[in-house]
């Protein structure tokens, strides 16, 4: 009575092989890339996603800004600015540095054009300080003195958009 009654005739009492140990190792290794990229895939669409989100809160509201306050900066002038500029630069800019900061941009001379603004990035930051909306713009202008190339971090406090950083490039620093 060793024959199970449930097993065909010609079959077998062993078990098929798996594979070698070498197959099944590759099987691991190529399931947990196709994890990996799979994860990176949807990071890269949710980044992709955020980006755009945080970009419309920008989109319309920007180029204006940037343009008034290039606008009241004619002369530069650190008072006129202190309403553009956020919380994060009023806390780590005493108004003496602002001032010599600015006074340092006089050096450009008279806003003549704006010749383009150009959107950089956004970035979407979330900290225990509070979330932070933030797009970058690059604008190149040109001035009684020469031409700028000024990088504008903007950044949204109380639904109003706010200067959070400023940096200027031009030929016109290098002259004595």
């Amino acid at each position: 009575m060793d024959e199970n009654p449930y097993r065909a005739p010609n079959a077998s009492n062993e078990k098929p092989e798996r594979g070698s140990g070498a197959i099944r190792i590759i099987k691991k290794i190529l399931i947990g890339l196709g994890v990996v990229f799979g994860l990176l895939i949807v990071l890269i669409i949710w980044g992709a996603y955020s980006t755009s989100n945080t970009y419309g809160k920008f989109e319309n509201r920007a180029e204006p800004f940037i343009e008034n306050f290039l606008a009241e900066q004619d002369p530069w002038d650190y008072k006129k600015a202190r309403p553009y500029l956020s919380d994060a630069w009023l806390e780590s800019t005493t108004d003496e540095d602002g001032v010599k900061l600015f006074g340092y941009f006089k050096k450009l001379g008279v806003l003549t054009s704006i010749d383009s603004i150009a959107w950089q990035g956004c970035l979407n930051h979330k900290s225990t300080s509070g979330a932070v909306e933030r797009c970058n713009y690059d604008v190149m202008a040109s001035y009684e003195n020469g031409k700028a190339q000024l990088y504008f971090g903007l950044s949204i406090e109380s639904e109003e958009l706010k200067l959070m950083q400023l940096r200027i490039n031009s030929d016109v620093f290098m002259q004595p």
